[in-house]
């Protein structure tokens, strides 16, 4: 009995040990900070904050800090991504308290705004202790006059003043500077607006006034403390209101589906508030503070809750242009454009890429920023225009208009040429079709057998002369048949075979020229031809040939077409593209036109790979549906740098390197646009090593948007151009039904670009072409109006969309987050006495003994 109760005793014992309090559950807290360059966590104040409250505990608390912009973690928040979150206050009205997010989080504290130094802020704000809050101010160029409402009001009616704000979400960067202006009867026109993405710009572009122009900023009321030596360029613009308005500093919120919120809240209570100097103090208030600022900005026009998926392209560039002023040597900035398949549909790109470039040029000049493309990413159509892009044709007009004129030249009869077998039967089959209608034209309108012989053989006669003519003379059908897809779909069946179409015509009306002569011939009866034969040699002309080119292309043919005339496209087009740009940039380029046409692609793909013609990296992707080896994987993606210093791809055995073999170019390029079977693959020998041969063909197979070659080289932010179609085919019908099995078979296999899209920022330009626009409608007209759609929606500031069956006005671009990129801050482990090493919680550290993976020193936050 006393050795059960020994046992019992010792289990309590091991229970109370100090091992087993080790072992209880650790607080977790996952924290996203809304970052901007210039402000609070330049000395470091946060993170020394979060690694004393981590050490304060045993086990200590687990910080996972993710710094993002206002919108990544307003949608982090949204997701439940995030425990706690600390927001600018701008950020907390407008993405929680003016939302259905309001009830879903609970304010916890504030935090301190400083001491103000600079000449702007208030005595009230110089003074020590705890400062809560904040004011805006009005800035202008030390030259310009003190203007009064009445003299702004007027400047900006007259478009003499150029406004810089920071972002539409900053309190003291743009929207208590709205409300002040409202106040004083000035409602602030957009196109006088300009977002800086920092204080530090907008003092910086007012500091830089062009001589005969105005400028107005709006920043914080200490922004110019760290910045004396533009002191002397600036001066206030006294707007009383400014300082009526009271704006609280940085509020630290959370979830209340939080497992473990009340614990955290101990932990701030009683290690943070307690502090000498405390970074955050809880207000008596609760957000009452934050509920009054939300009252006074409520009349301003608010960003919909849609607005965070939906941006247009000046919502883009914000993005974009906050996240390369954020970027960090942990977090680097690299933008990476994604060109997906569909054929024909890539025209959309060339309009899309082309206003893209057009917007980043004017952004850099407004701005003084330097944000570029830094790697472009192709697959099927859109690896056509992945090289003029990764080449920077896209970037100035004579480029541009080069390389819509490449796209506007493709010519569906020139592209799609079946072999000699399928163009024969078609031409013949087409003849037969005509002779069809026109005898039962002559049997309608001609009763007496000669007339009708002659009106037969006349016709035939005609119409083949016609038709031979027009194999002859330039003519281009397309503008005639306007945007009808069918029409132009039965034009190109008819043109196949236009020549045997023409002869047979020509035969037939020359053989019926004949009989008429000499079957009215007394002697000569037995030449008449029986309305019985004509009908069976008509129904077998009519019914049996489309069952012999069936049965030929089912079992003779490997591809619909050849690859010849797209060569020959590609070559003529490429030709001239790179002729335009070489002249452009002052480079050599030798190109014999009249060489032949594998030779001239070997040429133009070794001058692209080894001239450094390429200004931004370059990925193409490709499907290898056949390999000399089995261990060669099936899907490829062939890449090129532009220049040493950009990262290595993390392709693996996927990644093959074009710059080993440069001949073999534009091969590549021809086998990731060759739409499988209606075009036979291309063959690749020498890579990816010596002696190993490739079939490849459309790369759409499986990356139609490559966005994981874009992720595994190292893109941070991906704007992806997808020509796919906005909406799903209805199953009305088995061919309908059909389409939707292979689309849903194709999306499965996009399964890891899928994946992709979670861990970066995706802005996606889907196309919406009204009329619609097929894989191989390449006709100069719908080519055009293609481009002319990409561009229109890359810079309409909203489009018409239908949702639902119904028409809807949205934003073009589609913004998906991705998910919070963590960095873990954990103290490490305070071990009881007397136990071994190997019990304490991993901590990585550098060289220097500190912790790995903390906070960023400009994980800062601002308005």
């Amino acid at each position: 009995m006393k050795l059960i109760w020994l046992g019992l005793i010792s289990v309590v014992f091991a229970w109370l040990h100090p091992m087993h309090l080790m072992a209880q559950q650790q607080l977790l807290v996952r924290l996203g900070v809304v970052t901007y360059e210039d402000f609070q966590d330049q000395d470091g104040e946060l993170r020394r904050l979060l690694e004393h409250l981590s050490s304060t505990q045993n086990p200590p608390v687990q910080f996972q800090v993710a710094a993002g912009s206002y919108r990544e973690v307003t949608h982090w928040l949204r997701t439940g991504e995030l425990d706690v979150a600390l927001l600018t206050s701008g950020g907390y009205v407008r993405g929680v308290l003016q939302t259905e997010l309001v009830d879903e989080f609970e304010y916890l504290a504030t935090m301190d705004a400083g001491s103000g130094e600079g000449p702007w802020v208030t005595s009230e704000r110089k003074t020590d202790g705890f400062q809560r809050y904040y004011h805006s101010v009005a800035i202008t160029h030390a030259s310009n006059d003190d203007w009064t409402p009445e003299e702004l009001r007027t400047l900006l009616e007259t478009g003499q003043l150029k406004v810089f704000l920071v972002h539409p979400q900053s309190a003291s960067g743009a929207q208590v500077p709205r409300l002040a202006l409202k106040q004083i009867g000035i409602d602030l026109p957009e196109k006088a607006v300009q977002y800086m993405h920092s204080h530090t710009q907008v003092l910086e572009s007012v500091a830089r006034q062009a001589e005969g122009t105005k400028t107005l900023g709006f920043v914080w009321d200490d922004a110019i403390a760290k910045h004396a030596d533009l002191e002397t360029k600036l001066k206030q613009v006294h707007l009383p209101v400014l300082n009526s308005v009271k704006i609280p500093h940085d509020v630290l919120i959370a979830s209340r589906q939080y497992p473990q919120l009340e614990a955290f809240k101990e932990l701030l209570e009683k290690h943070a508030y307690s502090e000498a100097e405390p970074l955050f103090l809880s207000s008596p208030y609760g957000n009452q503070e934050y509920l009054d600022l939300e009252k006074q900005i409520r009349s301003l026009e608010q960003e919909s809750n849609q607005h965070l998926i939906r941006q247009d392209l000046q919502g883009v560039g914000q993005l974009l242009a906050h996240a390369q002023k954020n970027a960090t040597e942990y977090q680097p900035f690299r933008l990476a454009v994604v060109l997906s398949g569909g054929g024909a549909r890539c025209a959309y790109q060339v309009g899309a890429i082309s206003a893209v470039e057009d917007y980043l040029a004017e952004l850099n000049s407004e701005y003084g920023s330097n944000l570029d493309i830094d790697l472009v990413v192709g697959t099927s159509g859109g690896a056509l225009n992945a090289v003029p892009v990764s080449m920077k044709v896209s970037t100035y007009p004579a480029g541009q208009t080069v390389w819509r004129d490449v796209w506007t030249s493709l010519d569906r009869r020139k592209i799609i040429k079946p072999s000699i077998a399928v163009r024969i039967n078609a031409g013949i089959w087409f003849a037969f079709l005509q002779m069809t209608v026109v005898y039962l034209l002559s049997r309608l309108f001609k009763r007496q057998y000669a007339t009708r012989l002659k009106f037969f053989y006349r016709i035939c006669l005609y119409l083949g002369a016609i038709e031979f003519a027009l194999i002859w003379i330039p003519f281009e059908p397309w503008a005639l048949l306007g945007h009808n897809q069918l029409l132009h779909h039965l034009w190109l069946w008819c043109q196949l075979g236009s020549e045997y179409t023409a002869l047979a015509m020509l035969f037939c009306g020359a053989i019926y020229y004949f009989v008429s002569k000499v079957a009215n011939h007394p002697n000569r009866s037995e030449l008449k031809i029986k309305r019985g034969r004509i009908h069976w040699v008509l129904t077998v002309g009519v019914l049996g040939l489309p069952l012999l080119q069936f049965v030929t292309m089912l079992i003779y043919e490997k591809t619909f077409s050849t690859s010849d005339g797209i060569r020959a496209s590609l070559a003529d087009g490429y030709s001239t593209m790179l002729e335009v740009h070489a002249r452009h940039h002052d480079l050599d380029l030798r190109l014999d036109r009249k060489s032949p046409i594998g030779q001239r692609l070997q040429e133009m793909g070794q001058w692209i790979a080894t001239n450094k013609v390429l200004s931004r990296d370059l990925v193409l992707t490709t499907t290898a549906i056949d390999r000399s080896r089995p261990e060669i994987p099936s899907e490829l993606y062939f890449y090129l740098q532009a220049n040493s210093e950009s990262p290595k791809p993390e392709f693996g055995n996927r990644g093959i390197d074009m710059a080993k073999s440069p001949q073999q170019f534009m091969n590549i390029v021809l086998g990731s646009s060759a739409i499988y079977p209606v075009f036979p693959g291309q063959e690749v020998r020498g890579m990816p090593n010596e002696g190993d041969a490739l079939e490849l063909v459309d790369g759409g197979f499986a990356h139609n948007a490559p966005v994981e070659a874009a992720v595994l080289w190292g893109a941070s932010h991906v704007l992806l151009v997808d020509v796919s179609p906005l909406k799903n085919r209805d199953g009305v019908n088995l061919a309908d039904s059909v389409i939707r099995g292979f689309g849903h078979l194709l999306r499965q296999s996009q399964l890891s670009d899928q994946r992709s899209r979670s861990e970066v920022v995706v802005v996606n330009l889907q196309s919406r072409f009204e009329p619609a626009l097929g894989v191989i409608d390449f006709s100069s007209n719908l080519i055009a109006n293609g481009i002319e759609h990409g561009y229109q929606d890359a810079t309409g500031k909203v489009r018409l969309e239908r949702h639902d069956n119904n028409l809807v006005e949205l934003p073009p671009f589609v913004v998906g987050y991705g998910q919070p990129e963590f960095q873990d801050l954990i103290a490490p482990a305070k071990l009881p006495e007397k136990t071994e090493s190997k019990s304490t919680p991993e901590v990585l550290e550098n060289d220097d003994g500190e912790n790995e993976g903390n906070v960023p020193q400009d994980a800062s936050t601002s308005e």
